[in-house]
Protein backbone atom coordinates (compact mmCIF):
# COMPACT_ATOMS: atom_id res chain seq x y z
CA UNK A 1 0.00 0.00 0.00
CA UNK A 2 1.29 3.43 -0.84
CA UNK A 3 0.68 6.25 1.62
CA UNK A 4 0.94 9.78 0.30
CA UNK A 5 0.49 13.30 1.49
CA UNK A 6 -2.81 14.69 0.22
CA UNK A 7 -2.77 18.01 -1.58
CA UNK A 8 -5.96 19.92 -2.41
CA UNK A 9 -4.62 22.12 -5.20
CA UNK A 10 -5.29 20.63 -8.63
CA UNK A 11 -2.93 22.96 -10.42
CA UNK A 12 0.30 21.53 -9.07
CA UNK A 13 2.89 20.95 -11.75
CA UNK A 14 3.15 17.23 -12.44
CA UNK A 15 4.34 14.67 -14.85
CA UNK A 16 1.61 12.17 -15.58
CA UNK A 17 0.37 9.06 -17.19
CA UNK A 18 0.42 7.31 -20.48
CA UNK A 19 2.34 5.66 -23.22
CA UNK A 20 0.67 4.36 -26.37
CA UNK A 21 4.08 3.14 -27.51
CA UNK A 22 4.35 0.68 -24.66
CA UNK A 23 0.65 0.18 -23.98
CA UNK A 24 1.61 -0.19 -20.34
CA UNK A 25 -0.84 0.61 -17.58
CA UNK A 26 -0.93 -0.28 -13.91
CA UNK A 27 -3.59 0.89 -11.51
CA UNK A 28 -3.19 0.12 -7.84
CA UNK A 29 -5.91 1.04 -5.37
CA UNK A 30 -5.21 2.18 -1.82
CA UNK A 31 -7.68 3.03 0.91
CA UNK A 32 -8.92 6.12 -0.90
CA UNK A 33 -6.45 6.69 -3.73
CA UNK A 34 -6.11 5.26 -7.22
CA UNK A 35 -2.67 5.08 -8.77
CA UNK A 36 -1.59 5.02 -12.39
CA UNK A 37 1.90 3.71 -13.11
CA UNK A 38 3.72 4.37 -16.41
CA UNK A 39 7.24 3.87 -17.75
CA UNK A 40 9.55 6.82 -17.20
CA UNK A 41 12.10 7.23 -20.03
CA UNK A 42 13.41 10.80 -20.33
CA UNK A 43 15.83 9.84 -23.10
CA UNK A 44 12.84 8.89 -25.29
CA UNK A 45 10.73 11.89 -24.33
CA UNK A 46 8.42 9.90 -22.07
CA UNK A 47 8.06 12.48 -19.36
CA UNK A 48 4.38 13.18 -18.98
CA UNK A 49 2.41 16.23 -17.93
CA UNK A 50 -1.19 16.21 -16.71
CA UNK A 51 -3.31 19.13 -17.98
CA UNK A 52 -5.80 19.20 -15.05
CA UNK A 53 -8.42 21.02 -17.17
CA UNK A 54 -12.04 20.90 -15.96
CA UNK A 55 -11.44 17.78 -13.86
CA UNK A 56 -13.57 19.18 -11.08
CA UNK A 57 -14.46 15.99 -9.22
CA UNK A 58 -11.03 14.36 -9.08
CA UNK A 59 -7.67 15.66 -7.93
CA UNK A 60 -4.06 14.62 -8.33
CA UNK A 61 -2.81 14.21 -4.78
CA UNK A 62 0.82 13.27 -5.46
CA UNK A 63 3.28 12.17 -8.11
CA UNK A 64 6.70 10.54 -8.00
CA UNK A 65 9.23 8.62 -10.06
CA UNK A 66 10.94 5.45 -8.91
CA UNK A 67 12.55 2.43 -10.55
CA UNK A 68 11.97 3.76 -14.05
CA UNK A 69 8.28 4.41 -13.50
CA UNK A 70 6.03 7.41 -12.92
CA UNK A 71 3.39 6.94 -10.26
CA UNK A 72 0.40 9.28 -10.00
CA UNK A 73 -2.18 9.16 -7.25
CA UNK A 74 -5.74 10.51 -7.58
CA UNK A 75 -8.62 10.91 -5.17
CA UNK A 76 -12.12 12.33 -5.40
CA UNK A 77 -13.32 15.86 -4.72
CA UNK A 78 -16.66 16.84 -3.19
CA UNK A 79 -17.95 18.44 -6.40
CA UNK A 80 -20.78 16.26 -7.67
CA UNK A 81 -23.44 18.71 -6.54
CA UNK A 82 -21.98 21.22 -9.00
CA UNK A 83 -21.89 18.85 -11.96
CA UNK A 84 -24.76 19.16 -14.40
CA UNK A 85 -23.20 17.47 -17.40
CA UNK A 86 -22.04 14.10 -16.11
CA UNK A 87 -19.56 12.78 -13.56
CA UNK A 88 -16.79 11.40 -15.78
CA UNK A 89 -13.62 13.44 -16.14
CA UNK A 90 -11.24 13.08 -19.09
CA UNK A 91 -7.68 13.11 -17.78
CA UNK A 92 -5.38 14.27 -20.57
CA UNK A 93 -1.65 13.64 -20.46
CA UNK A 94 0.97 14.83 -22.93
CA UNK A 95 4.57 13.64 -23.18
CA UNK A 96 7.56 15.80 -24.02
CA UNK A 97 7.75 13.99 -27.37
CA UNK A 98 4.20 15.15 -28.21
CA UNK A 99 2.38 11.89 -27.55
CA UNK A 100 -1.03 12.28 -25.87
CA UNK A 101 -3.13 9.84 -23.92
CA UNK A 102 -6.61 10.11 -22.38
CA UNK A 103 -7.97 8.37 -19.32
CA UNK A 104 -11.52 8.45 -18.00
CA UNK A 105 -12.17 8.75 -14.29
CA UNK A 106 -14.92 9.45 -11.78
CA UNK A 107 -15.23 9.69 -8.02
CA UNK A 108 -17.07 6.58 -6.94
CA UNK A 109 -19.46 8.12 -4.40
CA UNK A 110 -18.91 11.85 -4.74
CA UNK A 111 -17.33 12.49 -1.35
CA UNK A 112 -14.15 14.44 -0.70
CA UNK A 113 -11.13 12.10 -0.79
CA UNK A 114 -13.35 9.45 -2.35
CA UNK A 115 -11.89 6.57 -4.34
CA UNK A 116 -11.55 7.28 -8.06
CA UNK A 117 -12.31 4.75 -10.79
CA UNK A 118 -9.80 5.18 -13.64
CA UNK A 119 -9.56 3.47 -17.02
CA UNK A 120 -7.59 4.23 -20.20
CA UNK A 121 -9.81 5.41 -23.02
CA UNK A 122 -8.85 2.45 -25.21
CA UNK A 123 -10.20 0.02 -22.60
CA UNK A 124 -13.61 1.73 -22.54
CA UNK A 125 -16.50 1.58 -25.00
CA UNK A 126 -17.35 5.13 -26.03
CA UNK A 127 -20.16 6.60 -28.11
CA UNK A 128 -21.37 10.13 -28.81
CA UNK A 129 -25.03 11.07 -28.77
CA UNK A 130 -26.50 14.43 -29.83
CA UNK A 131 -29.69 15.70 -28.20
CA UNK A 132 -31.62 18.39 -30.08
CA UNK A 133 -34.11 20.76 -28.50
CA UNK A 134 -37.71 20.90 -29.66
CA UNK A 135 -37.99 24.68 -29.39
CA UNK A 136 -34.68 25.30 -31.17
CA UNK A 137 -33.87 28.43 -29.14
CA UNK A 138 -30.26 29.45 -28.73
CA UNK A 139 -30.71 30.10 -25.01
CA UNK A 140 -31.44 26.44 -24.25
CA UNK A 141 -29.51 25.40 -21.15
CA UNK A 142 -28.75 21.68 -21.00
CA UNK A 143 -28.12 19.43 -18.02
CA UNK A 144 -28.18 15.77 -17.09
CA UNK A 145 -31.38 15.24 -15.14
CA UNK A 146 -31.16 14.62 -11.40
CA UNK A 147 -33.02 11.33 -11.94
CA UNK A 148 -30.33 9.99 -14.25
CA UNK A 149 -28.67 7.26 -12.18
CA UNK A 150 -25.89 6.70 -14.70
CA UNK A 151 -24.08 10.02 -14.57
CA UNK A 152 -20.91 7.98 -13.98
CA UNK A 153 -21.24 7.01 -17.65
CA UNK A 154 -21.57 10.57 -18.97
CA UNK A 155 -18.52 12.71 -19.71
CA UNK A 156 -18.51 16.10 -18.01
CA UNK A 157 -18.77 19.06 -20.39
CA UNK A 158 -18.65 22.81 -19.95
CA UNK A 159 -20.52 23.35 -23.23
CA UNK A 160 -24.12 23.52 -21.97
CA UNK A 161 -25.94 26.14 -24.07
CA UNK A 162 -27.41 25.95 -27.57
CA UNK A 163 -30.03 24.28 -29.72
CA UNK A 164 -28.33 20.90 -29.28
CA UNK A 165 -25.67 19.20 -27.19
CA UNK A 166 -23.47 16.18 -27.84
CA UNK A 167 -22.85 13.86 -24.91
CA UNK A 168 -20.00 11.38 -24.71
CA UNK A 169 -21.29 8.18 -23.12
CA UNK A 170 -18.72 5.79 -21.68
CA UNK A 171 -18.90 2.16 -20.59
CA UNK A 172 -16.07 1.40 -18.17
CA UNK A 173 -14.48 -2.08 -18.08
CA UNK A 174 -15.79 -2.50 -14.52
CA UNK A 175 -19.41 -1.75 -15.49
CA UNK A 176 -21.59 -4.81 -15.05
CA UNK A 177 -24.67 -2.90 -16.19
CA UNK A 178 -24.38 -2.58 -19.97
CA UNK A 179 -27.85 -1.16 -20.58
CA UNK A 180 -29.14 2.00 -18.94
CA UNK A 181 -31.31 5.03 -19.50
CA UNK A 182 -30.62 8.69 -18.91
CA UNK A 183 -32.65 11.89 -18.86
CA UNK A 184 -31.29 15.02 -20.53
CA UNK A 185 -32.98 18.31 -19.68
CA UNK A 186 -33.32 21.48 -21.73
CA UNK A 187 -34.53 24.77 -20.26
CA UNK A 188 -35.21 27.91 -22.27
CA UNK A 189 -36.43 31.19 -20.78
CA UNK A 190 -37.43 32.32 -24.27
CA UNK A 191 -39.57 29.24 -24.87
CA UNK A 192 -40.99 29.28 -21.35
CA UNK A 193 -40.94 25.51 -20.99
CA UNK A 194 -38.64 22.61 -20.14
CA UNK A 195 -37.85 19.58 -22.27
CA UNK A 196 -37.06 16.15 -20.85
CA UNK A 197 -35.30 13.84 -23.28
CA UNK A 198 -35.02 10.18 -22.24
CA UNK A 199 -32.48 7.99 -24.06
CA UNK A 200 -31.80 4.29 -23.58
CA UNK A 201 -28.19 3.18 -24.19
CA UNK A 202 -27.38 -0.43 -25.06
CA UNK A 203 -23.73 -1.56 -24.98
CA UNK A 204 -24.41 -5.30 -25.20
CA UNK A 205 -23.64 -5.63 -28.91
CA UNK A 206 -20.61 -4.90 -31.05
CA UNK A 207 -21.76 -1.30 -31.57
CA UNK A 208 -23.45 0.87 -28.92
CA UNK A 209 -27.09 1.69 -29.67
CA UNK A 210 -28.95 4.79 -28.42
CA UNK A 211 -32.75 4.71 -28.51
CA UNK A 212 -34.51 8.01 -27.67
CA UNK A 213 -38.10 8.44 -26.52
CA UNK A 214 -40.19 11.38 -27.69
CA UNK A 215 -39.24 14.26 -25.37
CA UNK A 216 -41.81 15.55 -22.92
CA UNK A 217 -42.56 19.26 -22.56
CA UNK A 218 -42.93 20.56 -19.01
CA UNK A 219 -44.08 23.83 -17.50
CA UNK A 220 -44.07 24.49 -13.76
CA UNK A 221 -42.83 20.92 -13.30
CA UNK A 222 -45.95 19.49 -14.97
CA UNK A 223 -46.10 17.80 -18.41
CA UNK A 224 -48.01 19.93 -20.88
CA UNK A 225 -47.30 18.48 -24.34
CA UNK A 226 -45.41 16.13 -26.59
CA UNK A 227 -43.36 17.63 -29.47
CA UNK A 228 -46.20 16.97 -31.94
CA UNK A 229 -48.74 18.62 -29.69
CA UNK A 230 -46.39 21.54 -29.14
CA UNK A 231 -46.14 22.22 -32.89
CA UNK A 232 -49.92 22.23 -33.25
CA UNK A 233 -50.73 24.37 -30.25
CA UNK A 234 -50.07 27.75 -28.73
CA UNK A 235 -47.89 26.26 -25.99
CA UNK A 236 -44.50 27.92 -25.94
Amino acid sequence: MVFMTLFTICGIAVFAIASALFGFLGIAVGDNTSEVVLPYEPESGYIWEYDCVNDISVILTSSKTENGKQIFSFTGMDAKTDIKQGYVMDLVFTAENGETRIYYAYAENGFIYDKVIIAPAEDCVVTDYTVKSVCGNEDCEWSVDVYCKNKENILYSTDTTGTEITHTVILFPKNEEKEFGCYFECRSETAGHEEHHYVWFDFTGDTPVATPNDPLIFRDNLPVATPGELMNSNIS
